[in-house]
């Protein structure tokens, strides 16, 4: 609607003159009777003086009609067909705004497909890295222009930013700035950062959920009501294996629902909850006969708490236990990142490390040390890493833009009111064409490892400060391996096929005179120089999963504790990746410098923290003595003129 009434002020400075029309308004089809009456009524509504006559002498290229609210016309497809086709004669643009789901988008396709005219859709872009950070830091900057230096805003803003994209990433709500505003307001509500560090994504989720509950502008009684009613409803759809439930389902549901909890019909119809929950955006109708929630995350929040309260019945215990051992199916995955939100019950935590301690338990953990020394043995010295001196705030922009590019967009609404069809979730997949293969096995258990590690990271969020030390480290313990089991898999794949590798480069390389000379055996250098960055592209995403899931302040006690045991060279990467990542420590002093200094001939290991240790340099303000000193200990050139190896990766 803001987009509309911006495009409406647009043509207007262009001498077209716009027609609002909000189809909300359109009830019947009385309207079709008589377009032009209809037409004549929101005119005078928008513009003064008796100038109605004036406006029909107009050609039709000089009128534009924006008709907004499209869902909410009450006609149905015939008469919106109907509609349209006045408009159209009536002005040479009908510029229609409607929220993007399938149902909406297929309506408007078959209307437009009867209609003789030029039709171009448009969607809204989503609201990408760059952007989101620029409403972050105008957002932080608010109120600290005078009191924060510049250094601190930026650490702010990378604090906020990470905990945005986190939690929009996910896209369970629509990547737009009102859910960033939303976010942001709820980070900032009397709470210190420190403090919403450690929440985990779920935690924000449940607050928008219970912002648009109060926004019914119903009694604190009939909330919890809602609540219970809601957490029902979500299991029922779950239970049944089902994406939405039809009509005479949910009536028959709510019946049985007032019986259980002895709710008074009249204080609470059927007809009474459909309309209040469609309208306010909880429910949606996908056409006459099926609903479900507007929203995924609705359905996951709803579902999560159900579990959450009933998780001492040996029934739903059954439940959530299969929910972990299938965790490589989405939906699971996510009901379980919002129950690790709402419970930290011991028996979801036994299972948790349990089950995650089964996946891929033949494959030895991935340590970074002897077992990636033939990959090591591609090179006998690192190239020199070249830091150029470049402004932050621009460093900051460019790394934004470069991630955006990298971005697929994911759809944040319920995609289909069917019924799920997969006869088998675990073992099968359903093709384009319908028909189901079997899936990898190897691939099953590898995205159970990435999924199971988010999970036990997000129990490690939430409740930092009320897992015995024991338990927390068995989580964590549990969370590294099975994510390093995952990374050996990758690693060996490459090992099995390094010398394939290495020959199939050499032979490009000399067919399409990449490099200036003919020598074969600079030919193969420069071949395994390439495998060698590949490599540690994969080993850098392996490290760089395991930060961002377990990565928090809130364990750093934690850390300090690890680290006094004998541990791999992976574990001091992935907790150096921790403090620099999500505590923003200088790499000069401690335990990272004395990490890197015993690294020696690991080139593979010292090149990724030198990596990381670049990227905290080029994103973040450091007086320049400071950024000389790091550059210095960590075999970085630090120049001002020289183009920066970082930047291109």
């Amino acid at each position: 609607t803001t987009l509309l009434k911006k495009i409406y002020k647009q043509y207007f400075n262009k001498k077209i003159i716009p027609l609002y029309i909000d189809a909300e308004t359109i009830k019947d089809n009385k309207i079709l009777k008589n377009t032009q009456k209809f037409i004549e009524k929101n005119f005078n509504k928008q513009y003064k003086g008796d100038v109605y006559e004036e406006y029909l002498q107009l050609e039709k290229e000089d009128r534009v009609i924006l008709l907004d609210n499209w869902k909410s016309c009450q006609l149905n497809q015939k008469g919106k067909q109907s509609l349209l086709s006045e408009l159209i004669n009536f002005s040479d643009r009908v510029i229609i705004m409607v929220k993007s789901s399938p149902s909406n988008n297929s309506d408007l396709i078959e209307i437009s497909n009867g209609l003789d005219v030029n039709v171009r859709y448009k969607e809204i872009k989503n609201f990408g890295y760059k952007k989101r950070e620029e409403l972050v830091e105008k957002w932080i900057r608010l109120g600290n222009e005078y009191t924060l230096e510049d250094r601190e805003i930026i650490i702010k803003v990378d604090q906020y930013r990470k905990q945005v994209d986190e939690i929009i990433g996910k896209s369970y709500v629509p990547q737009i700035p009102i859910y960033i505003l939303i976010i942001l307001q709820t980070m900032d509500s009397g709470r210190d950062l420190t403090d919403f560090n450690n929440q985990s994504n779920a935690y924000y989720y449940e607050l928008l959920i219970k912002q648009l509950i109060i926004d019914m502008g119903i009694g604190s009684n009939e909330i919890s009501t809602l609540h219970t009613y809601l957490n029902h409803f979500a299991y029922k759809i779950f239970n049944e294996n089902e994406k939405s439930i039809n009509h005479s389902d949910w009536k028959k549901f709510h019946e049985n629902y007032l019986e259980q909890f002895e709710v008074d019909e009249e204080k609470a119809s059927f007809d009474h909850y459909k309309k209040q929950l469609i309208d306010s955006n909880i429910i949606k109708k996908f056409n006459e006969d099926r609903f479900s929630f507007n929203y995924n995350y609705f359905m996951y929040f709803f579902t999560a708490q159900y579990l959450a309260e009933n998780i001492s019945e040996s029934s739903i215990k059954s439940i959530v236990k299969k929910l972990i051992e299938n965790i490589d199916i989405e939906l699971n995955a996510n009901v379980l990142i919002f129950l690790s939100h709402l419970s930290k019950d011991s028996f979801i935590l036994r299972t948790v490390i349990s089950v995650s301690n089964t996946i891929l338990e033949d494959t030895p953990t991935l340590k970074m040390e002897e077992d990636i020394k033939e990959l090591n043995d591609l090179m006998t010295e690192l190239p020199t890493l070249i830091l150029e001196n470049t402004n932050t705030k621009e460093n900051r922009k460019r790394y934004n833009e470069i991630k955006d590019l990298d971005e697929t967009g994911n759809k944040h609404y319920t995609e289909e009111a069917t019924v799920s069809s997969s006869p088998d979730k675990e073992t099968l997949v359903e093709t384009n064409d319908g028909t189901f293969i079997e899936k990898n096995t190897l691939l099953i258990q590898m995205n159970k490892a990435q999924r199971i590690s988010e999970v036990i990271g997000q129990i490690l969020k939430n409740y930092s400060g009320s897992i015995p030390a024991e338990m927390k480290h068995q989580l964590i313990d549990s969370a590294y391996s099975v994510s390093l089991r995952s990374g050996t898999m990758l690693i060996d794949i490459i090992k099995s096929e390094k010398e394939d590798l290495v020959s199939f480069i050499s032979t490009k390389i000399s067919k399409d005179k990449l490099i200036k000379t003919d020598n074969p055996k600079e030919v193969e250098k420069a071949a395994k120089r390439m495998v060698f960055q590949f490599v540690e592209m994969v080993c850098y995403s392996i490290v760089q999963k395991s930060v961002k899931d377990t990565g928090t302040k809130a364990l750093k006690k934690t850390y300090e504790n690890i680290q006094k045991k004998d541990i791999s060279t992976v574990i001091k990467l992935i907790i150096s990746g921790s403090y620099l990542e999500t505590m923003y420590v200088s790499p000069s002093n401690g335990h990272i410098h004395e990490f890197f200094s015993e690294l020696d001939k690991n080139l593979l290991v010292k090149s990724i923290l030198q990596r990381m240790v670049a990227k905290y340099m080029y994103l973040f303000e450091l007086p320049p003595d400071e950024r000389q000193k790091i550059a210095s200990k960590f075999g970085i050139v630090y120049d001002p003129v020289v183009k920066a190896r970082i930047k291109n990766s």
